[in-house]
């Protein structure tokens, strides 16, 4: 669903490309086909076909996103996956996870600042926010992998990483949907907001067998 919005999105700004190529190719055969014009009736021309580009461009944008919000009932602030489970919350702010995840599952838990991903790997508890800072996205099935000894989670739209235990950005939008590629991710760093760090939270494990989360 998330992957339909991203890639009308991503269609839009492909597009608004095509049309400043469709724009440059229709000045230049101007050129060839008339006489000069004065300097300042060329730029004038040339400044009403970018002004026009760029209205066309950030309408495709808004349409491509309105479209995708519509058809897949998104809110890009944390998304709209399974429902996250209840929790309860102390005079601590401690969140309560009453079902633990079993080795190499994850639970999703609602906190006071969105959703909340809990997950267990190699026997110890992990538990981050599930909504990644570039873009407000929701990475609540974004992988999690263990690189160079460290519990990581990437987020499945861009390809950033935060180690689990602290929240550290390892690696920032260099891509799109799991592949490296410079142009894209030159793209997308432009469109959101600059490299951060992750909301991480201290896991207790309590005597009924529950989970506390504290914010770090």
């Amino acid at each position: 669903v998330c992957l339909t919005s991203h890639c009308l999105f991503f269609l839009g700004i492909v597009f608004s490309e095509l049309l400043s190529l469709h724009t440059s190719r229709r000045l230049f055969f101007f050129l060839l086909r008339y006489p000069p014009l004065p300097t300042m009736d060329i730029a004038h021309t040339a400044a009403r076909g970018l002004a026009r580009r760029r209205r066309a461009s950030s309408a495709l944008l808004v349409v491509a996103t309105l479209i995708g919000a519509i058809v897949g009932n998104i809110n890009f602030v944390g998304g709209q996956g399974r429902q996250p489970k209840c929790i309860h919350q102390s005079a601590r702010t401690a969140i309560a996870v009453p079902t633990p995840p079993n080795e190499g599952e994850r639970e999703i838990v609602e906190g006071p600042d969105g959703d909340i991903i809990v997950a267990k790997q190699g026997g110890a508890y992990y538990a981050t926010d599930a909504k990644c800072p570039h873009l407000g996205l929701p990475m609540k099935r974004g992988p999690i992998e263990t690189i160079d000894g460290e519990v990581q989670l990437r987020c499945n739209f861009h390809n950033s990483c935060w180690k689990m235990k602290n929240g550290e950005c390892t690696r920032w939008v260099d891509g799109a949907m799991g592949f490296q590629n410079d142009f894209i991710g030159g793209i997308m760093k432009n469109a959101g907001n600059e490299k951060s760090d992750l909301g991480a939270y201290t896991v207790t494990e309590n005597e009924d067998g529950s989970l506390s989360l504290e914010k770090q």
